[in-house]
């Protein structure tokens, strides 16, 4: 597996997040539809469209660029970081070996009936199907039907995983480590990261090469 090499400088102060407004009024709910992702599935099987926000030039950072950084933080911390950004955010694209993290899951469910947020998952094909963690299936079949985009990936032959442990929020932020995104990862020993700058754009087009190998999930058949 190749290795990601990319120019930082550790621990530089980032930017202010000024242009990325504190206002929660985009984000309040408004029932199971619309969806937190601009389309969801109501209670009678059917799928709801919303308007959904194309934002222009997307391969750039959401908001104003940060400045190149990388800070090794606490894993409270950290944690607090990743649920604090989201809740901000208007595009999230995550890759993981597993995903069941109760916070993080409350966090994403409470954004539905935004419809200019967007949120691109990529699991492990054989952690998904398996029986750990036990509430990740339900809570992405959930996220799904909410208008998620999952997908499932595979590792570099037959016995290996899709080992990923990435979050990149509004193209801005990448959070990365070794913690899965999990609730048993808060209590394990970890060392978890916040990357601005050229590694952010390296993970986002690693992201999307990964999707377009990996097969994804339809909420009808999930």
């Amino acid at each position: 597996m190749p290795i990601r090499t990319c120019n930082i400088i550790p621990c530089l102060p980032e930017l202010d997040n000024t242009s990325v407004s504190g206002d929660r009024s985009r984000l309040k709910g408004r029932g199971h539809a619309p969806g937190i992702f601009g389309a969801a599935v109501d209670g009678t099987g059917a799928q709801s469209r919303v308007p959904v926000v194309v934002v222009q030039n997307a391969g750039r950072a959401v908001g104003k660029p940060a400045a190149e950084s990388t800070k090794r933080l606490g894993l409270d911390e950290w944690w607090d970081a990743v649920i604090e950004a989201v809740q901000r955010a208007s595009k999230v694209e995550m890759g993981t070996y597993m995903f069941d993290d109760t916070r993080l899951y409350e966090v994403l469910l409470g954004l539905r009936g935004s419809s200019d947020f967007s949120f691109k998952l990529c699991l492990d094909n054989k952690s998904y199907h398996g029986t750990t963690p036990k509430q990740q299936q339900r809570r992405v079949k959930t996220l799904l039907r909410q208008g998620a985009e999952v997908y499932l990936c595979k590792g570099i032959g037959r016995q290996g995983s899709y080992h990923v442990k990435e979050m990149v929020v509004d193209r801005r932020f990448l959070f990365t480590g070794s913690a899965n995104f999990t609730s048993k990862s808060r209590n394990n020993k970890e060392r978890c990261y916040k990357i601005a700058g050229a590694c952010v754009s390296q993970a986002l087009a690693d992201l999307a090469a990964e999707r377009a190998d990996g097969k994804q999930l339809d909420w009808r058949s999930s």
